[in-house]
């Protein structure tokens, strides 16, 4: 089966790759995302990335659209992550964007791993 058919059945927290997450070979389809908050897996990941993006350096999360972005008086052709979905992020509406890793020694494998622990359910001993 493709990856499509393979989410769809074990879920995307199950086979989303944080560990490449903005570089083009990956399993999370590259460096793009699209993610309806409306779903508990989708919003795992979105807060996955949004704090990998408050933590690693650079300008990470680039050409963010949010489908309900005028309730955040905003507008979706350009939207800027508020610093409150740090904390709690909306459980409606897509979101979606670009992760990007500017420079090598930016990414931070370690952070990855704890990130992904706490959303994904990634146990420390898998990296033993």
């Amino acid at each position: 089966p493709g990856m499509f058919q393979i989410v769809q059945r074990m879920g995307a927290l199950h086979c989303y790759d944080a560990m490449q997450v903005g570089f083009e070979l990956s399993n999370t389809l590259g460096k793009r995302f699209s993610l309806d908050l409306s779903f508990h897996e989708d919003r795992q990941i979105a807060l996955f990335l949004i704090l990998l993006g408050a933590i690693e350096e650079g300008d990470n999360l680039v050409g963010c659209n949010y489908s309900e972005a005028n309730i955040f008086g905003g507008t979706n052709i350009s939207f800027i992550v508020p610093g409150t979905w740090l904390t709690k992020i909306p459980n409606i509406g897509i979101f979606s964007g670009t992760y990007q890793v500017e420079k090598p020694e930016h990414e931070l494998p370690d952070t990855r791993r704890k990130l992904a622990n706490r959303f994904m359910g990634w146990f420390a001993s898998e990296f033993s």
